[in-house]
């Protein structure tokens, strides 16, 4: 792009403010883009600056002519986004039909969950009924190996302990209990799962009056 000149310290520290001041509000990420469309030739910039040092006017010439050509991406994007239309009742129920059966299909197979957050779980909890005391103890013991495995990379040891500790007492804290409140749901979900495939029935045999 021409800069062939770089600008002395003390020129540099007067140019650092200045593009603190004046461009603040454009991210990182933007100014590189800008001299990236700039190298490409996308960008119209003036040759009046090429051979010359680096400063302020060639940097406000870069970034008022990548916003002139950003300007109108943006916009088309924007309107992109607000003319999608949310899916309908009948469309989520489709989506949520596709992902329990498919949850339930890769369960047959490894024995593991593909429980999107829980979210399956909380499709299907209305179907079954199991007491979360039936499952505290061994979802305290999954948590703690968890722990345990990330203890071995960790940078802050003690806080992983010390949520150890809490769940050898049964003192746990806010975060500790939710992390425990989710293996249950997965626990539970497995249970029903595997009463489904004992009974050589799909879950969806029953869903379709709620969904």
């Amino acid at each position: 792009m021409g800069i062939m000149t770089v600008p002395t310290t003390d020129m540099l520290l007067v140019l650092i403010h200045s593009i603190r001041e004046g461009f603040g509000n454009w991210r990182i990420s933007q100014v590189e883009h800008a001299f990236d469309l700039g190298l490409q030739g996308s960008l119209e910039i003036s040759m009046n600056l090429y051979n010359k040092p680096f400063n302020v006017v060639f940097l406000a010439q870069l970034m008022a002519s990548y916003k002139a050509f950003i300007t109108p991406v943006l916009e088309k994007e924007n309107n992109k986004q607000a003319e999608q239309v949310p899916p309908s009742e009948e469309e989520q129920k489709e989506i949520s039909i596709k992902a329990i059966d498919k949850c339930f299909d890769h369960f047959k197979v490894t024995g593991n969950l593909l429980n999107f957050g829980n979210t399956i779980y909380n499709d299907l909890k209305d179907k079954f009924n199991y007491d979360d005391a039936d499952f505290i103890e061994q979802a305290k013991s999954i948590l703690k190996n968890r722990i345990d495995k990330q203890l071995e990379r960790a940078v802050f040891k003690k806080d992983l302990e010390s949520a150890i500790a809490s769940i050898e007492v049964g003192n746990v804290d806010d975060s500790t209990e939710k992390m425990l409140k989710r293996i249950i749901c997965d626990l539970k979900l497995k249970k029903f799962f595997n009463e489904l495939i004992e009974m050589e029935m799909n879950p969806l045999d029953f869903m379709y009056e709620r969904l």
